[in-house]
């Protein structure tokens, strides 16, 4: 009888067209009554036989794509910018190079190729040497499956479990605030970090502005899976001429200049790890650069050299963050206090699954 119904659903999308469309002449609402005569034929069909697919009708087997992009894919780990000028002559740093760097690091979980292993000798083994039965990899992150109903669910159930297993997604806030020096003298009275509640870190963003007693200066927001190194990049880049390098030859000379980069602006490096849903504890690295005022230009035998007037400040800390609190960083002193606001918080790394063999 499956051979009939196959035969039968073959006639029906080989021959419907022809006597649908054949007769030009016909009423338009006689056409209309033989479509829905056949999706209803199409309908009878389907209940009366599986809905494997017409490919596995004979076998019980079903097609499913999985695609584990959240598994498989490389966590890279980013350097962070260096924003101190460099003297002239010198060579850069390679562990704190100007603009950064980036370095491959390891898959969320197992690259792809071990995904299947692991699949494979714990997801019903016992099913992949049925004959029909397949597993194989799609492209760079995604992989086929065709297998029996439960063994499709079976590898669902399976990647939920590593998902779940993989723990949890990290978000830290970096907000770079600006004090009036009796503010700053307030708030923090010779102490160098202050714990904020949710209420007071609102009521003080509240106040914030361009003017006034407390300002945000600038602010980023990094999403990152947890332990792993991220980085926030915010600055212009000005060249300038430093020095000048005399090449001599027999009977001339000439002056090469040399030149480099100055940053403007700001830029965090940030490994959060959460411990459980209630701590994060924040490895923190910012650097903060302004041009206070233009290029002074100094004239020296070789030619014009550029001098910049350049204030740079570092923070290097390491803060636990509590659940729905924010820790407030002393910055620098003088004339123009700054802090730094942190907030951080995690959430389970238990993204929705695609494919399934359906």
């Amino acid at each position: 009888m499956r051979g009939f119904q196959g035969t039968l659903l073959l006639a029906l999308f080989v021959l419907a067209p022809a006597a649908l469309f054949a007769q030009s002449e016909r009423d338009p609402a006689d056409k209309l009554r033989e479509v829905r005569d056949l999706l209803r034929e199409l309908d009878r069909l389907r209940e009366r036989e599986p809905a494997t697919g017409a490919l596995f009708a004979d076998t019980g087997l079903r097609l499913g794509v999985y695609h584990v992009a959240d598994l498989t894919a490389l966590l890279e780990q980013y350097g962070h910018p260096n924003f101190r000028l460099r003297a002239a002559g010198t060579e850069f740093d390679e562990d704190a190079p100007p603009f950064g760097k980036v370095e491959p690091g390891e898959a969320v979980f197992v690259g792809i190729e071990d995904l299947l292993d692991l699949l494979q000798e714990n997801v019903v083994p016992e099913a992949w040497s049925r004959e029909g039965c397949s597993l194989q990899v799609s492209g760079q992150n995604s992989f086929l499956v065709r297998a029996p109903p439960e063994v499709h669910a079976a590898v669902r159930e399976f990647l939920a479990e590593l998902r779940a297993s993989l723990g949890r997604l990290v978000t830290t806030e970096v907000r770079i605030l600006g004090f009036s020096p009796q503010e700053a003298a307030r708030r923090f009275s010779g102490r160098g970090a202050v714990t904020l509640g949710a209420k007071e870190a609102e009521e003080l963003l509240a106040g914030a502005g361009r003017e006034g007693p407390v300002r945000i200066l600038a602010s980023a927001r990094l999403t990152s899976m947890n332990g792993q190194q991220a980085m926030f990049y915010r600055a212009a880049e000005h060249a300038y001429v430093q020095d000048y390098d005399v090449e001599v030859a027999q009977t001339a000379k000439i002056s090469d200049p040399v030149v480099d980069v100055l940053q403007e602006g700001f830029t965090f490096h940030v490994r959060t790890t959460a411990r459980g849903e209630d701590l994060c504890i924040v490895d923190l690295s910012l650097h903060v650069g302004r041009l206070q005022e233009p290029f002074r230009v100094v004239e020296t035998p070789s030619g014009p050299v550029m001098a910049p007037s350049y204030a740079f400040a570092a923070v290097d800390t390491t803060v636990t963050v509590g659940r729905g609190k924010h820790v407030l960083l002393a910055g620098c002193g003088g004339t123009s206090p700054w802090g730094v606001l942190i907030s951080a918080r995690s959430a389970p790394y238990a993204p929705a699954a695609k494919g399934g063999g359906r």
